[in-house]
This record gives C-alpha cells, sequence and structure tokens, in this order.
C-alpha cells in the first residue's frame, strides 16, 4: 500500500534543499504570467515543475490541479494532488521567512476538498511540516514559543465592522497578525499556536487552504464560514472559496 505522507514527507526535504538554489536565482522573483487572477513567478514555476517530476520519479500518476498552471494531467491518473507551489510568494519576493508548500492528496475518483488521503504544509524557511494521512495529524520540527492570545486577520478596509465582531469572540487580550501565508497561517492555529484565523475578503481558493484545512479538522478544529458551515469546495480544478474562512478550536 502507497504510504503517500512518506512520500510528501520525502518530497518536502528535498524541495527544502532546492530551495536554496531558487533563493540564490536573482530572477527567481520575476513574474512570468499570470493564472486566475493572481501573478505567476519563475520560483512558482520552479518548485511546480519539481513536484510533478518528484511525482513522476515515485512512481505515482497523479493529476496535478495547481495555483500555477491550472490542471496537469498525466493521463490515467490514480490520484489528483490540489497544489500551492508557494503560498506566501510575496513574502518570498520581500525576503520575508515564511512561506510554504501546500500539498494535498484525493483519490482520482474523489470531488470535495475534505475527501483528503493525505497532505502537507510545509515551511520552506524552516522545513517544519504540518501532515496528515486519513486518520491523525502530524507536526514535525521546532515548535515556537507558545502565543495563543494572537488571531491571524485578513479583511478589506470597508470590513471593519465585520473583524471586530468575530474578533469580540476572543476572550482575552491579544495580539493582530497578518502573516502572509494561508495555508502556514492555519495550521498555526490548529498546532495551538495561535487563537484564531480568519479570511473575510473571499480571496482564497481551494489550492490555498486544502492540506491545511485537512490537517485542522484531524487536529480537531473548526474551518468554517460565517455561518458554521463546514469550508468546502471542489477539487477538479482551481475555484475561489465564495465565503468566508474561520478557523477556531471545537468548544
Amino acid at each position: 500500500m502507497t504510504d503517500l505522507r512518506e512520500i510528501l514527507l520525502s518530497l518536502s526535504k528535498e524541495l527544502f534543499s532546492y530551495m536554496n538554489e531558487i533563493r540564490r536565482d536573482p530572477d527567481s522573483s520575476r513574474i512570468v504570467g499570470y493564472h486566475a487572477g493572481d501573478t505567476s513567478r519563475i520560483a512558482d514555476r520552479e518548485i511546480e515543475t519539481f513536484i510533478s517530476q518528484y511525482f513522476s520519479k515515485s512512481g505515482l500518476k497523479v493529476k496535478m490541479v495547481t495555483e500555477e498552471s491550472g490542471i496537469i494531467d498525466p493521463g490515467n491518473a490514480e490520484y489528483i494532488a490540489v497544489v500551492d507551489p508557494l503560498d506566501g510568494s510575496s513574502n518570498f519576493v520581500m525576503g520575508i521567512p515564511w512561506y510554504s508548500v501546500s500539498i494535498a492528496m484525493f483519490d482520482a475518483d474523489s470531488s470535495s476538498l475534505r475527501e483528503s488521503k493525505a497532505g502537507i504544509v510545509a515551511n520552506l524557511t524552516t522545513g517544519k511540516t504540518y501532515s496528515y494521512d486519513e486518520e491523525k495529524a502530524y507536526v514535525e520540527g521546532k515548535t515556537p514559543v507558545d502565543s495563543p492570545n494572537t488571531v491571524l486577520a485578513y479583511y478589506d478596509i470597508d470590513q471593519i465592522d465585520e473583524a471586530v465582531e468575530i474578533m469580540s469572540k476572543v476572550k482575552r487580550p491579544f495580539k493582530v497578525r497578518t502573516l502572509g501565508s494561508a495555508s502556514l497561517d492555519m495550521s498555526l492555529v490548529c498546532e495551538g499556536m495561535a487563537s484564531l484565523y480568519f479570511d473575510i475578503r473571499t480571496k482564497l481558493r481551494n489550492v490555498d487552504i486544502a492540506a491545511s484545512t485537512n490537517f485542522c479538522t484531524r487536529m480537531g478544529y473548526r474551518v468554517v464560514d460565517d455561518e458554521e458551515n463546514p469550508i468546502n469546495a471542489t477539487i477538479s480544478d482551481v475555484v475561489r472559496i465564495k465565503n468566508w474562512v474561520i478557523v477556531t478550536k471545537k468548544e
């Protein structure tokens, strides 16, 4: 039986080493195209290619649904991989060490974001990984100092009232941060290092949150919209999440 989680852990370790080459490339931040309303840089494309080639070397037949190219389908796929090659690309460009690769694996006949069999969110600056299989979630790497009085918040200027209403549910004094990588931010909350994550701009896509949503649910956290409904989406293509995304611990 194929251990998808172990394959993803090995992939993340090799990609972590490869990132040193990408960071040294002065052209890595150059914009080379646009997809799904976002920019695509050389670094994004190189990481996407690395992942695709790694799957091939591993003997896996994988259809990739990816932020950069949309769909990469070799035919006769056994699995679907929903991939954000570089979540936090603006941080990468500015030299801020908070960006990740996010990969969620599904059977080829799956259709829902919450049907993932395994996945990983890997911090590409520290090597720390948040991964899961069908039953459990795992956190590897150095754990930061506990700081659960932090709220990770994303909202537009005309949404201040809504943001304040969401944050008012936090019962003790807290700090607000906007770190810039949805998959890492969500994983940080579900590791217990922050109190709350929310993004009410309706700009997130399934590739941004597929792995982190499944990691969080296995950690006992809720990933819901403003009406407390579980966030879900198709995995057939890159699509925008049309609802608010809120991550909190189950009561």
